[in-house]
């Protein structure tokens, strides 16, 4: 079973964690060229044999499983990319005037309040 895990880091960060999530990425296409490269040298055996088609089975219930991860790893990669996107892309906004301090009443003077 699979959990997410929220984590902040700092923003100038995010483009290395992003190089990151793409690498692992690239690791699990690759895993997943390598399942179907299986499937067609699987496919390509001279037999009619029932276990031929049987690991031909097995092979693709792997490759769903693969297929999975990369996707899950893909919509974890574009979440982060928005996220940044609209910080970067988000007008600054002025800082806020500090307070001004009240003018408090002479003493001896009432309240109006």
């Amino acid at each position: 079973m699979k959990v997410r895990i929220n984590q902040a880091i700092e923003l100038k960060e995010v483009p290395n964690r992003v190089h990151e999530l793409l690498m692992g990425f690239l690791t699990e296409t690759e895993k997943l060229s390598s399942i179907a490269n299986d499937g067609l040298i699987t496919a390509q055996i001279d037999s009619d044999s029932p276990m031929k088609y049987r690991l031909l089975l097995s092979i693709m219930e792997e490759y769903k499983e693969a297929m999975g991860v990369a996707e899950q790893s893909l919509i974890d990669i574009q979440s982060i990319l928005e996220g940044y996107v609209g910080i970067i892309e988000a007008p600054t906004a002025p800082l806020p005037e500090p307070a001004q301090p009240q003018p408090q009443p002479a003493s001896g003077q009432a309240n109006a309040d």
